[in-house]
């Protein structure tokens, strides 16, 4: 009796698991449609092992760039960008890239251009995996 009530836990685990909205992945990737379920201690949750994930690789910092701002503040700062229906889509490293831009001195004009190179990218991708695409946010070299 023990062990099928183990299974049954099991099983209804997994089923959570499995029963992932497909509408909550862009290529693979957890997008803002996923991102406005959570809650905000799962956000976090979220931004501090993406911000551990980059530095496990050797070039994830430099292609994030350094942010100053606490995993809070991305938080808000994700969350806003995803406050827009068209950016709905986007996977959240997205997001994060492009708040990490706007914290380093991106001008809005900047990252309006960089949410619409990134929304045009991801506006024909699946939900299942695909290799990421290559776009460098628009950010001005300020003396």
């Amino acid at each position: 009796m023990k062990k099928l009530k183990l299974i049954g836990i099991a099983l209804a685990f997994c089923t959570g698991l499995v029963a992932a909205d497909p509408a909550q992945f862009t290529g693979g990737y957890f997008n803002g449609r996923g991102w406005n379920g959570l809650a905000h201690d799962q956000k976090s949750f979220f931004v501090s092992g993406f911000e551990d994930g980059l530095q496990a690789i050797p070039s994830g910092q430099w292609f994030f760039g350094i942010s100053t701002a606490t995993y809070g503040e991305i938080v808000v700062g994700v969350d806003e960008i995803f406050q827009k229906p068209e950016n709905a889509a986007l996977p959240v490293a997205a997001a994060i890239k492009v708040f990490t831009a706007k914290v380093n001195g991106a001008t809005p004009a900047e990252v309006e251009v960089t949410l619409a190179q990134y929304r045009k990218v991801y506006s024909d991708t699946p939900a299942a995996p695909v290799p990421p695409p290559t776009v460098k946010p628009v950010v001005s070299k300020k003396q």
